[in-house]
Formats: C-alpha cells, sequence, structure tokens
C-alpha cells in the first residue's frame, strides 16, 4: 500500500454535483492530517466543501484540512 491513497467514487464530476471519495493513509511517520486543495481547470470557480465523515462544515472553505485524529 502507498503511504497516502485518494479514490474518488465516481469520475464522472458536473457542476453542483456532489465529489465522494475515500482518502487512506498509512504513512508511518509523523503528520498531523490531510489537506485537500482543488482545482478547476479553465475556470475561476471554486469547489465548496460541505462535509467529511458525515460532518457537516459551517463555513465555505476551498481547502479542507482534515486532522488525523478524526480520520478513521
Amino acid at each position: 500500500m502507498k503511504d497516502i491513497e485518494f479514490k474518488l467514487d465516481s469520475t464522472e464530476i458536473h457542476p453542483n454535483s456532489e465529489i465522494k471519495g475515500t482518502i487512506l493513509v498509512s504513512y508511518p511517520g509523523r503528520y498531523d492530517g490531510v489537506v485537500i486543495n482543488t482545482q478547476i481547470l479553465d475556470s475561476n470557480e471554486h469547489i465548496v466543501y460541505k462535509s467529511y465523515n458525515g460532518k457537516n462544515i459551517s463555513q465555505n472553505v476551498s481547502r479542507l484540512f482534515i486532522n488525523k485524529d478524526v480520520m478513521p
């Protein structure tokens, strides 16, 4: 297994659709968490994160930090 794996449930991504995926971390060293940063090519639009692990995010963020303590 790699130190970190990112898998999307579907690669069919459309405007205003929900994107679901899984991050698996097996890195043996020290780390605080994972940052997910997205970019939409040829656009000035942003991806807005709404939730992770069933937990709603109260404010719009375009860069998502997930602390290792809340990762399953």
